[in-house]
């Protein structure tokens, strides 16, 4: 199953365990991805178009 230590960490679909050491290393890459993921939902909600939020070129409709 894992280290006795191991962080447990999950979703509504799945559990994981992470050995001490890995979740050292790894907890500032997650907590960044949550900080962007808070920043787009924000974003959005204020009204801010999707092409600007993610840096893509907006989308073009034909014969307009």
């Amino acid at each position: 199953m894992g280290e006795p230590d191991a962080g447990i960490i999950g979703d509504d679909d799945d559990l994981v365990a992470l050995a001490p050491a890995t979740v050292r290393t790894r907890i500032g890459d997650a907590q960044a991805k949550l900080a962007r993921e808070a920043q787009w939902e924000a974003d959005l909600a204020a009204g801010r178009p999707v092409h600007a939020i993610f840096g893509i070129e907006p989308a073009v409709t034909p014969g307009a």
